[in-house]
């Protein structure tokens, strides 16, 4: 289970989640920049805090139903649901499955055909708010900024 904010008009992304990181659980903090391509990964364990600056060239996939064609309907979780299939127009495949409700368009799952990592993803959302984001979201606090190490 995560949290994911996002703010496409200012191209920033937080995911707030438990995640196994050099084989061990932490609940971790992923601020990512979509313009800049560089996230923050803030791991917490106990009294340790951790961050990395690094690189990034991904970002939890989105619906994007201008490149859907519709399939048919479907039932998650005992809901009536549309089925859609998102090509890629640069690759030209098939990449993401999204269900949404019939009755208020609210995305209950993506499936997400990750070629990077040879699996599909899925995602479940359990909660779905459309709204102006709080910028401080996106902030690091600054003792954090400060230890934090810059991967080129």
């Amino acid at each position: 289970m995560v949290r994911w904010f996002f703010d496409r008009t200012a191209g920033k992304e937080r995911i707030d989640g438990d995640r196994e990181f050099l084989g061990e659980r932490y609940w971790t903090t992923t601020i990512l920049n979509t313009m800049t391509k560089r996230e923050y990964f803030i791991v917490h364990q106990g009294s340790l805090v951790m961050c990395f600056d690094r690189p990034t060239n991904t970002s939890i996939p989105t619906p994007d139903f201008a490149n859907a064609r519709y399939i048919g309907k479907a039932e998650l979780e005992m809901n009536i649901v549309d089925h859609w299939i998102q090509r890629d127009p640069n690759e030209m495949r098939d990449i993401i499955q999204i269900y949404d409700r019939s009755d208020n368009q609210m995305v209950l799952r993506v499936d997400f055909d990750d070629r990077r990592r040879g699996h599909v993803a899925r995602f479940e959302y359990h909660e779905w708010d459309v709204g102006m984001q709080d910028p401080n979201l996106f902030v690091i606090p600054a003792p954090i900024m400060a230890i934090c190490t810059a991967i080129p």
